[in-house]
């Protein structure tokens, strides 16, 4: 919890602004980034459209439905690396949103060996796993963030990928 409801899946999906977390990373030269409206790289085989609209950048509307998701405050714990400086910028960000947004965030700043390792832990956040880990693919090389991806990513926001539950 509270990643196992689709619903709450479904508000984070609607709230992230992905131009703001690429800006993290590579400021504001929008020509070093692309916004893509997929849960994988855009240009690989994994991408998927969001052909339902789920990722609207709306935070009333992901506030709304949190509220109907019922969730009820649990926490979320977000492992992020400081020695990563692509990805530690990005989890600062998230943190910011999922505050934002309504949820409890136990923000765990970690070097990656640490967040690596509470990956790979059964359970969720609380229990010694991990809630969300930000990694980071490269969108250039889809046969290996691709496959990496596909085998690694587990809970969070990609656990299912099968619709409507988003």
């Amino acid at each position: 919890p509270p990643f196992n409801n689709h619903r709450v899946r479904r508000a984070v999906l609607m709230a992230v602004d992905q131009s703001d977390v690429l800006r993290s990373v590579v400021g504001d030269d929008s020509s070093l980034y692309q916004v893509c409206h997929s849960i994988f790289p855009c240009g690989t085989p994994y991408e998927t459209q969001d052909s339902d609209g789920w990722m609207k950048q709306d935070l009333a509307a992901a506030q709304a439905e949190l509220r109907a998701s019922g969730y009820k405050g649990e926490k979320v714990v977000l492992m992020n690396p400081t020695d990563q400086p692509t990805i530690h910028p990005m989890g600062v960000v998230i943190d910011s949103l999922l505050r934002r947004l309504g949820m409890t965030v136990d923000l765990q700043e970690t070097d990656w060996g640490v967040g690596g390792a509470a990956a790979v832990q059964p359970g969720a956040g609380g229990e010694g796993g991990m809630e969300r880990l930000h990694r980071l693919g490269l969108g250039d090389q889809p046969g290996l963030a691709g496959d990496h991806r596909a085998r690694h990513l587990r809970g969070g926001l990609v656990r299912r990928l099968e619709k409507p539950e988003i």
